[in-house]
């Protein structure tokens, strides 16, 4: 997580943070986006691409 945190340029708490589903900044996500080559999108770190950050169903809820 350390180098990663390093590579992405970011703290370790910021990157958890992200990774439990927090979003974060457009730079940083673009960052992210370059290092990893694309496999991760800025535009699923940014909340925007839903097929990229399923939401967890909601339990006890019914439709």
């Amino acid at each position: 997580m350390e180098e990663l945190a390093k590579a992405f340029g970011m703290s370790r708490v910021h990157l958890w943070r992200i990774r439990k589903g927090g979003t974060t900044e457009l730079k940083v996500a673009q960052r992210i986006e370059k290092v990893t080559g694309g496999d991760v999108l800025a535009i699923a770190l940014l909340g925007l691409d839903r097929r990229e950050t399923p939401r967890p169903k909601k339990r006890g809820v019914r439709a």
